[in-house]
């Protein structure tokens, strides 16, 4: 999308952690150009240590580890305790059809794995299709990593390859804790749903959220 600004409207112009959720960035940078006066100056900050790439089924172990590491710290005060103990371990499992898929994404910096998520065009728990409709899965930061643009920039994978595959819009089920950070990339709430698991024998509360591509 191009900027609604006029040519040399700016000086200077600051793109702050704004990279990362850029599909075109080869587009974006001759944008901010454009809307700066001549002799002024474009400041780019987008603290990318890490690297995204596409996860294999020999990711297991890496990202079960990322998802272990990540919710019971993340989900503590958000959720009581009980439901934290009999929902954990159904949810920190990498799966292995999501792994396989193609269309599972993990951030890398060079001592391991420290973010992870992906997409599928199925709903999950009842494998329903929607045309245009993806749904997003199995969203996961290290708590170490938490701030530094990783959740994001795993998103802008994900977002980039729905959208080459004809997805508009995403939906989906964010945990409690999670909520705003969907909220901050567009996701819109359209209430509390309790997700089934362990065979749908008990729910697991959480936010029913959608975005448009």
């Amino acid at each position: 999308m191009a900027l609604p600004f006029a040519n040399g409207a700016f000086d200077p112009v600051v793109s702050y952690l704004t990279l990362i959720d850029v599909p075109d960035i080869r587009a974006a940078i001759p944008g901010m150009a454009r809307v700066l006066r001549p002799g002024g100056t474009l400041l780019i900050a987008n603290r990318t240590s890490f690297g995204t790439a596409g996860a294999w089924t020999d990711d297991g172990d890496a990202v079960t580890a990322v998802l272990a590491a990540s919710y019971p710290v993340l989900m503590a005060a958000s959720y009581e305790a009980d439901t934290l103990t009999w929902a954990l371990p159904l949810m920190v499992r990498a799966n292995p059809a999501l792994l396989a898929s193609g269309r599972f994404h993990l951030a890398e910096v060079p001592d391991g794995i420290v973010g992870v998520g992906g997409w599928t065009p199925e709903r999950p728990g009842t494998g329903e299709i929607e045309p245009g409709l993806g749904h997003v899965r199995h969203f996961a930061v290290h708590p170490a990593w938490i701030g530094r643009g990783v959740g994001r920039r795993v998103f802008a994978a994900c977002r980039s390859q729905a959208q080459g595959g004809g997805v508009s819009a995403f939906e989906c089920y964010a945990s409690l804790n999670a909520e705003p950070f969907y909220r901050a990339l567009g996701f819109r709430e359209f209430g509390r749903r309790e997700i089934p698991l362990g065979g749908g024998a008990v729910g697991f509360p959480a936010v029913l959220m959608r975005c448009r591509l």
